[in-house]
Formats: C-alpha cells, structure tokens, sequence
C-alpha cells in the first residue's frame, strides 16, 4: 500500500452480515487501468438504500465524491468530501439520537475512526501520484459500501420501525386506550431489538 493511505485495525476484522454485502464488495473492483491494477470506482445501486431518503441522498452524494478523485483536483475533491462526510455523519447521529438507537454509540465509535483515517490521510504532505490515490479510492469505496450494507442497513431497519411506531402513536388508533394497551405490546423496545438480532 502506497504511503498516506493508512488501513485501520478496525477495516481488516470488518465482518460481512449477508450475502449482499459480500457480493457488492466483490462487484467493487471490476475494471482493470493500464498499468493492470483494479479501478475502484463505484456507481450507487438500489441494494445499498437503507430506506431512510436523506441518508440515501447522502450516501449517493458521497459516492460522487469518490468518483470525483483526480490528481488534478485531489486536495480541493478531499476537502469537499471532509466536509460533507462531516455534515452526513451529524445527520445519521442525529437520526439516532431520536429514535434511541441503541447501538449508536458504536456506530459513532466507527464514524470517527473512519473521520481519523482520512484526516490523517488529507495531512499526510506526501506527494500525490496514482498509486496513493488509487489506494485512497479503494479504501473509500470498500469503507463506503462496507459500512452502509452492514451498520447503515441495520439503522435503517431500526429507524423504519421507529417511523412506524410514531405514525401509530399519532394514529387515531393509538388515542383509544382500549386498543392502545391491547397494541402495545407490538410496540416495546425488547421486540424492536430482537427484529433488528440485536436481543
């Protein structure tokens, strides 16, 4: 790997948690560049939607980014994406403070490792040259569809269950008390956990 673009522990015991995952970062490196190596380039697919919209949005944007990496451009398309990888991870935490998400100090944890990463990287004062940012777009595509088909997919799912219990509690049903306490079971915490596997 080429100086600047540090891997961290934390990339190398990622685990994929289905078949789609594993498939989609094979599907990652499909064209070769002249020189014979692979070209990490991605394009957004329907199968890396978490079903929430403006994440969904964000995450397309972020792989414009990527796609945007050129030696010409290099420092200016970094900063671009240091900033908007900024505001996206505060619109997901913010997502998951809401709902109380319960495993979102995790999901935190690996937002600011991944922040770290590429700082790092956008410090590091080595030349830039093919190689490096080749190395750099690899990284970012595995980290990207990596992170959003595993913990991003899993927020997804707990997120829609949260959208759906407010649209009941601000449902007319929800107002009859009769019907409430009988429904309410459906509705705590421990089931929401165990759809998710995490109970």
């Amino acid at each position: 790997m080429a100086k600047g673009v540090i891997v961290p522990y934390f990339m190398t015991v990622f685990v994929l948690i289905d078949a789609k995952a594993e498939t989609s970062i094979k599907e990652v490196a499909m064209k070769v560049d002249p020189k014979g190596r692979r070209v990490y380039v991605v394009e957004w697919k329907d199968a890396y939607s978490n079903g929430i919209d403006e994440v969904d949005d964000q995450h397309k944007h972020l792989f414009f980014l990527v796609k945007c990496l050129r030696l010409e451009t290099i420092e200016k398309t970094l900063d671009d994406l240091a900033d908007y990888v900024f505001s996206h991870f505060s619109t997901e935490q913010g997502l998951m403070d809401e709902s109380e998400y319960p495993d979102r100090d995790r999901h935190r944890q690996i937002h600011d490792q991944f922040v770290s990463t590429v700082a790092e990287c956008i410090a590091d004062d080595a030349p830039w040259d093919d190689e490096r940012l080749h190395d750099l777009r690899k990284f970012l595509n595995k980290w990207l569809i990596g992170h959003i088909m595993t913990d991003d997919q899993q927020f997804g799912r707990w997120y829609k269950q949260y959208q759906y219990v407010q649209n009941f509690e601000n449902s007319k049903y929800y107002k009859d008390e009769d019907e409430r306490s009988w429904l309410s079971h459906l509705f705590k915490p421990d089931w929401v956990l165990r759809l998710i596997g995490k109970h």
